[in-house]
């Protein structure tokens, strides 16, 4: 029981994660990973967000090598809000930082400047999440020159799943953008041997997802 005089102690914010191999198409060998929020409730208040940020910073910078990356996730409102960034600076150049899609009051383009900036003070490279998915994800890529493009899993199940030819345009239209952008591509949500393989088959680089983790050999991570 507190006393009038005590202090209730502040509780340190749950750092709970998954992580998600992501592996090339063709041979599977696992490049990298994902570190993926796995946190309930997922961080709202500015100390949790600050707690997070640091917790993925340093896990980022424990994991990466020069030949396997670690990506973490920001989004505008944590790009734009100077003590994030300041943790974000702390990212070594074989980071990698993924783009996602949450709505905040800032412009596009102002937070690919962002996006941009803390590139050039890092040396990291940068993806955009779900481009398919959202309404800005080719949007977010033309300012921002990404690395990496991950295709929405939903339009990979659409493709693989239902069979749907218009699933499979969309995926040669976003794999065309990739080769233009000089990004690679990611295929999400990967469930199934098919799946796999239809992504082989279309061309896209690399892949993530649940059946990643059961078919790489855990020698190659």
């Amino acid at each position: 029981m507190f006393t009038s005089q005590s202090k209730p102690q502040k509780q340190s914010y749950d750092h709970r994660h998954h992580i998600e191999l992501i592996a090339q198409a063709s041979d599977r060998a696992v490049l990298g990973c994902e570190i993926l929020c796995r946190s309930d409730p997922f961080p709202e208040t500015l100390p949790d967000w600050i707690d997070w940020i640091t917790h993925l910073v340093e896990l980022a910078n424990q994991t990466a090598t020069p030949d396997y990356f670690a990506s973490i996730n920001v989004d505008g409102w944590n790009l734009h809000h100077p003590q994030i960034m300041n943790i974000l600076q702390k990212l070594t150049g074989d980071a990698v930082v993924e783009w996602t899609e949450r709505p905040d009051k800032h412009s596009t383009r102002k937070t690919a400047l962002k996006l941009r900036e803390l590139q050039a003070k890092t040396g990291v490279r940068l993806s955009i999440d779900d481009v398919g998915a959202g309404i800005d994800g080719i949007q977010r890529i033309l300012p921002v020159e990404p690395d990496f493009i991950k295709i929405d899993g939903q339009i990979i199940q659409e493709a693989t799943i239902n069979q749907n030819p218009m699933a499979f345009a969309a995926i040669d239209s976003l794999l065309n953008l990739a080769q233009k952008a000089g990004a690679l591509a990611v295929a999400e949500w990967i469930e199934s041997e098919i799946e796999w393989e239809v992504c082989k088959k279309c061309g896209i680089d690399l892949v993530q997802g649940y059946y990643v983790q059961k078919s790489c050999n855990i020698q190659n991570i």
